[in-house]
């Protein structure tokens, strides 16, 4: 979607590729969205940015809670476990609280 700000981050750290991926999503161009999701994941890990990995996870996972395709919900507890995990390592209770919520909803 963005090309030339791929890997780059607006705003301190939130990764231009997590915001193509939501606005894909809104948009309705899943794969477009899932691809740009990949790819902020990606760059999270690789810059070592932990909180915006595990909101870049709670993003992703509300789209695949969306499409509920085959393996989506497999997907999407690994992310959230994940995400709980960085979110109970570095003390963040507003993402923790959020990311427990959307458990909540997936166990539903």
């Amino acid at each position: 979607m963005w090309l030339p700000f791929r890997n780059t981050i607006v705003g301190g750290t939130l990764p231009v590729d997590r915001i193509s991926g939501a606005l894909a999503q809104v948009m309705g161009t899943s794969d477009e969205a899932s691809l740009q999701f990949e790819e902020a994941m990606a760059f999270c890990r690789k810059a070592q940015y932990r909180p915006e990995l595990a909101g870049t996870f709670h993003d992703f996972t509300g789209m695949l809670e969306e499409q509920n395709g085959e393996g989506d919900k497999a997907k999407t507890a690994t992310m959230l476990n994940e995400a709980l995990q960085i979110s109970t390592d570095l003390s963040i209770r507003p993402l923790l609280e959020l990311v427990l919520s959307k458990r909540d909803i997936l166990k539903a």
